[in-house]
């Protein structure tokens, strides 16, 4: 990812963002890709952006896997296609990538968030219809559908995980906790990455500040992912420490799928690229996939 990007990293749950163009040209951090916007009529009318390597048609993506990635609270897709050089995958013909916008830049992922929760925005149908149609633009494996969400994207992840998990193959949580308290229904690699000095939604049974009072009390992370580890039926798990990094480990839980909890010291509440950790190349190990070139192809 390239420097300019990096800054993105800093933005909170709450922030405003910027407003997003309606061109068909969008900068998402990485070069030799094709950007365009799509949209979906239902249940919401809204778009998304899709992301396909620059050397082939969009068309032209058979059997490919297929990256969903859901930004946070107050953000949209242009602010989120940046941030983890996910863009990176599509590039080098990996998978095709598509970052959707939340219902005014929210998810409806429960208890949580803003209007799309106020509303009660069918979300789980928002992505089930998005996947349909990117699936059908561009002949992405539906077999093959993964799904990443910072914050209240992270919330969602673990909606889509108890309602929609039928399509999922792998999933990870930035930053998110399971603010709807639903049991996922289908066992899937899932890693949550979270900080240590996150107090928007923390680690452990901690009141958020009053800079998101509208969050209240939020579910601790570790309670939903060991939650989730139980709904997986996983076994004890393993915990390692590498500085910056304590890591929790179950495997092989059913259907041999793996849930992990990585905890990143001194880290807040952005997504997670600090020394010695790369977010990115964390959640594509825990799918199964290889590492990720986020400067080239290769």
């Amino acid at each position: 990812m390239r420097r300019g990007g990096v800054a993105l990293v800093l933005v909170g749950l709450l922030v405003a963002g910027v407003v997003a163009s309606c061109g068909a040209r969008v900068d998402v951090g990485v070069d030799g890709v094709s950007t365009r916007w799509i949209r979906v009529a239902a249940p919401q009318p809204r778009r998304a952006l899709l992301v396909t390597d620059a050397d082939r048609s969009p068309s032209d993506s058979d059997g490919l896997p297929l990256v969903l990635v859901l930004h946070g609270l107050g953000q949209n897709a242009e602010i989120m296609a940046p941030l983890g050089a996910f863009s990176s995958l599509a590039r080098d013909g990996r998978a095709v990538v598509v970052v959707p916008d939340g219902w005014h830049r929210s998810w409806n992922a429960g208890r949580c968030c803003g209007d799309a929760a106020a509303e009660g925005v069918d979300d789980v149908a928002y992505l089930d219809a998005l996947i349909d149609e990117v699936v059908d633009q561009t002949g992405a494996d539906p077999r093959q559908v993964h799904m990443v969400g910072f914050s209240n994207g992270g919330m969602m992840v673990y909606r889509y995980l108890c309602e929609g998990a039928t399509r999922l193959r792998g999933a990870a949580s930035i930053a998110g906790t399971n603010v709807d308290g639903c049991t996922p229904t289908r066992p899937t690699d899932f890693i949550q990455i979270s900080g240590t000095d996150d107090d928007v939604v923390p680690l452990g049974p901690t009141q958020s500040p009053a800079s998101v009072a509208a969050l209240g009390q939020v579910p601790p992370v570790r309670t939903s992912v060991e939650r989730l580890a139980e709904a997986f039926s996983c076994p004890p798990p393993e915990t390692t420490q590498v500085a910056p990094l304590t890591s929790t480990r179950w495997a092989p839980c059913a259907g041999g799928t793996t849930v992990r909890l990585d905890e990143v010291t001194g880290l807040v509440h952005i997504y997670p690229i600090v020394p010695g950790y790369q977010g990115t190349d964390q959640i594509m190990a825990v799918w199964g996939w290889p590492p990720f070139d986020p400067t080239g192809r290769g």
